[in-house]
């Protein structure tokens, strides 16, 4: 019980200096004009400008508009091709193989738990070892 009550003391230290500090730097701020002013907005600018990195990066902020994800696998009509890799495979709206490289536009590969759709084009070349092209079953 001593252990836990040294434990809030220094706890309770340390959030009454950091509010002395806090407030002897919004008082130098307020009574130092013009110089104040410039610190706080440069603060604010910075602040606004993490929480939009942050809110961004993890997954709640602006999403891709070309990617969309999804628990269930899609449907024959919406991915009518699967490819396969040694590692990965994929279903797609459309296939096609030229001389060795793959192209597959409209694309769904699972990631985790989830599907993920991209719009976009996938170009497999002979670098990711055999590929094979199929239509799926109805």
């Amino acid at each position: 019980m001593g252990c836990l009550v040294g434990v809030f003391k220094v706890l309770f230290t340390i959030v009454k200096v950091a509010f002395t500090l806090l407030f002897n730097f919004l008082k130098w701020c307020f009574t130092s004009g013009w110089k104040g002013i410039m610190v706080i907005g440069t603060i604010c600018v910075l602040l606004v400008l993490i929480i939009i990195v942050v809110h961004t990066n993890t997954g709640t902020g602006i999403k891709d508009k070309n990617t969309i994800t999804s628990a269930a696998a899609p449907t024959v009509a919406q991915a009518p091709y699967i490819i396969q890799t040694s590692s990965r495979y994929y279903y797609a709206a459309k296939a096609e193989t030229k001389d060795g490289i793959t192209t597959m536009t409209g694309y769904w590969e699972l990631t985790g738990k989830t599907w993920k759709y991209n719009k976009g084009t996938l170009v497999l070349t002979k670098e990711f070892g055999t590929v094979t092209v199929g239509k799926r079953n109805q």
